[in-house]
């Protein structure tokens, strides 16, 4: 039983000195430890923070300031509009069209709103819909109205 007992912790021994010393890395040489996948995803985060291109998150944060000016802008007009006496609006322009040209200012001034809305509550994917709803309110006002 004893010879069992050295004959083991001599195997123990010998197995242990067969292994590689291991040192301790330093805070640096830990740092520069690569492989494979850490070099791929290295060299993507690359490209997402250092591309000459904005990142998906700088995109919306410009669009939400165009749209929020864009409002503000509009809003800004039509109350300089509402300031225009009416019969300063145009020699030709009779109470018909100018109740037209109101409805489509009040049109604008609700899209204008809802703009700014979707804007400050980060609904950015409803923004471009707003956008171009808004463009056809103008569009059809002046195609209606322009030749006054």
């Amino acid at each position: 039983m004893i010879a069992k007992v050295i004959f083991l912790n001599i195997l123990l021994l010998v197995f242990s000195a067969c292994s590689t010393k291991h040192t301790p890395l330093s805070s640096i040489d830990k740092h520069i430890v690569i492989t494979n996948e850490l070099n791929i995803l290295m060299q993507e985060l690359d490209m997402v923070v250092y591309d000459e291109y904005k990142s998906e998150l700088e995109r919306d944060d410009m669009r939400r300031r165009y749209a929020i000016t864009l409002a503000d802008n509009i809003k800004e007009l039509i109350i300089n509009i509402n300031q225009i006496p009416k019969n300063k609006l145009g020699e030709k322009i009779d109470i018909k069209n100018q109740k037209t040209f109101y409805t489509y200012l009040r049109e604008l001034e609700r899209s204008a709103k809802e703009i700014d809305s979707i804007a400050q509550n980060y609904e950015l994917e409803k923004l471009d819909s707003k956008i171009n709803y808004m463009k056809n309110v103008c569009d059809n006002c002046h195609l209606k109205l322009r030749k006054y």
